[in-house]
Parts: structure tokens; C-alpha cells; sequence
């Protein structure tokens, strides 16, 4: 007992002896490789149950023949490992397992005469799959076996649910990215649509601007040109005195230069860039020119009065 005790410590530090930078499938790929040639053994099989049915084996690494072998999915029926799944211990069959399984169809394929497998399991006692060695001859070192296939499987059983946690994060760390990609696709969706409405006001807006604009221009040209199609209606009077007719083209004159500056400063205005630095205006001039314009449209009113009453002294 004694003896096997120290065997199986020896053996269990030879197969434990793996790169330490190791993890997870490359971990336990290795570990399968160490148990087939430690145990002398020709099978070594790690896999899990399908969920849910648990009615098939997915292998996830098979150890066959002194190389690893393509993985397979076989039906649990009529097979030993349903045993082991069933389980929380070993199911050994030391020789002769062919005869036990006789539907077994990889047994005979594979020639297995013996087959021991161990289930490991999550913390909570669920099972995650099993651990399997297989041979073409008996076993001949059954208690040292099965301590070590116990071991490795409960040392499995770590990788896989280290493989578990980053399975389940990375399907988590997708689920944020997708749901990163939607939430930005809607904003940028939401983005293009203020970015439209912007466009669209900012269009609205120069439109009210151009009319705001094109009114008071208008607005402007409206007062010199009022004054010279009144000055033009005086000039057409025939019985308009020089003096009269003079100040009638002055007006003209002077009305008609007021609207052509009006003009060229909108031009001006117009070419200018909108980057351009502000300029000083001088106030007064501006206020002087509005008196100017209203003093005579008020000449312009005393003078069609004092025709009109000139005209009525001749009837």
C-alpha cells in the first residue's frame, strides 16, 4: 500500500510537471499526452455530455495510438461512460469490457479490453464531463490508476471551468460591444437626423434672412425712389416754375445717387467675407442722412402743395 502510495505521488509530480505558462485547452491537451505515456496506456479520452439530452460524448481531446486523434461524438448507450456520467466516483472494468458492452461499437473498433473513467465536476457538484484511459490489454496497476485518473480529473475540472468564466465573459464583453454598436449606430442615426433638421432650419433661416434682407433693401431704395418719381411728376407739369424745376432735379439728381450708393454698399456688403473684422460706423452721418431724406420728403410735400395752391389761383 505503502509502496503504491509513493508510486502514485511519483507519477502524479512527472504528468503534474507541465509548463506552468500553460492554460486551459493547451493545459489540458498536455496533461492527456503525460497521462497516455506515464500510465502506458493507448486511449485517453476528455470529454463532455451534450446538453440537455446528456444521450452523447463530445470528446475535446482524444489521445489514440501515440498521437492525438480527430474528435468524435458517440451515443452513451449501452457504453461504460454512462456509468461515469451517472456518477461521482470511478467506473473501472479492468478487463473484458467488450463482453459487458456488447452494442458498444467503438469498444470493438478501438479493441478495448480495459476502461476507466472519472467524471469532474463544477463546485456545486454539477457535472462538466469525464476522464477517460483505455486500453487493448488488462490493467495491471488498477489502485495506482485509478488514484492518479482521480487526480487529473478533479485537476481538469479547474481548467474547464476556467475555460467556463472565459467563455461566459467573453460571450459578455460581445453582448456590450453589440449592444456599444447599436447604441452607437442610433446615435449616429440620431446624429445624421439633427444634423438634417440643422440643415434644414439653417436653410429656413437664410431664407427668412435673404426676405429680412431683400425688405430692407427695399425698404431703402423705397424712400429715394419715391422722391424721384415725385420730382419726375412735378417736372412733367408744364406750367412749373425754374425755381421749381431746378429743385426737381436736384431731387432727382441727389435721390438718384443715394439709391446708386444704397446699391454698391449692398454689393459691397455682399462680396464681403464673413470672417471679415468689424468696422467703425460713423453714427452721425447715418443719423444725418435720415434727416436729410426726411427734410426732403417734407420739401418735397411743401412743394407739391405750393403748386397745387398756384394752380387753384389760376382757376
Amino acid at each position: 500500500m505503502e509502496n503504491n502510495t509513493l508510486q502514485s505521488l511519483e507519477v502524479i509530480k512527472d504528468i503534474y510537471n507541465v509548463d506552468q505558462l500553460l492554460s486551459g485547452k493547451e493545459y489540458i491537451r498536455e496533461l492527456v499526452h503525460r497521462l497516455a505515456s506515464a500510465l502506458d496506456v493507448k486511449y485517453v479520452m476528455v470529454g463532455h455530455a451534450i446538453e440537455p439530452e446528456r444521450k452523447a460524448i463530445q470528446t475535446d481531446f482524444l489521445w489514440a495510438n501515440q498521437g492525438f486523434a480527430d474528435n468524435v461524438v458517440y451515443s452513451l448507450e449501452d457504453t461504460p461512460c454512462t456509468q461515469v456520467l451517472c456518477g461521482t466516483r470511478v467506473a473501472c472494468f479492468t478487463t473484458n469490457v467488450q463482453q459487458m458492452f456488447p452494442k458498444d461499437q467503438m469498444l470493438r473498433d478501438m479493441n478495448v479490453q480495459s476502461y476507466l473513467g472519472a467524471p469532474f465536476l463544477h463546485t456545486d457538484g454539477r457535472l462538466i464531463g469525464l476522464l477517460v484511459i483505455m486500453d487493448d490489454k488488462p490493467f495491471k496497476n488498477l489502485e495506482l490508476q485509478t488514484a492518479i485518473v482521480e487526480f487529473f480529473a478533479a485537476r481538469i475540472s479547474t481548467e474547464y471551468r476556467r475555460l467556463t468564466a472565459e467563455d461566459s465573459l467573453k460571450r459578455i464583453n460581445e453582448s456590450l460591444e453589440r449592444l456599444v454598436n447599436e447604441r452607437t449606430s442610433e446615435l449616429q442615426k440620431a446624429f445624421a437626423s439633427l444634423q438634417a433638421t440643422q440643415k434644414q432650419l439653417i436653410s429656413q433661416e437664410k431664407l427668412a434672412t435673404i426676405g429680412r434682407i431683400t425688405f430692407g433693401i427695399a425698404h431703402e431704395l423705397k424712400n429715394p425712389l419715391n422722391i424721384i418719381i415725385n420730382a419726375s411728376e412735378l417736372l412733367l407739369d408744364d406750367d412749373l416754375d425754374k425755381e421749381s424745376h431746378t429743385r426737381a432735379v436736384e431731387m432727382i439728381q441727389h435721390h438718384s445717387v443715394r439709391a446708386s450708393e444704397i446699391i454698391t454698399n449692398m454689393l459691397r456688403q455682399a462680396r464681403q467675407d464673413t470672417s471679415q473684422e468689424p468696422e467703425w460706423v460713423n453714427f452721425s452721418v447715418l443719423v444725418e442722412r435720415a434727416l436729410d431724406m426726411f427734410l426732403r420728403s417734407i420739401t418735397d410735400i411743401d412743394l407739391k402743395t405750393a403748386l397745387v395752391k398756384k394752380n387753384k389761383n389760376r382757376t
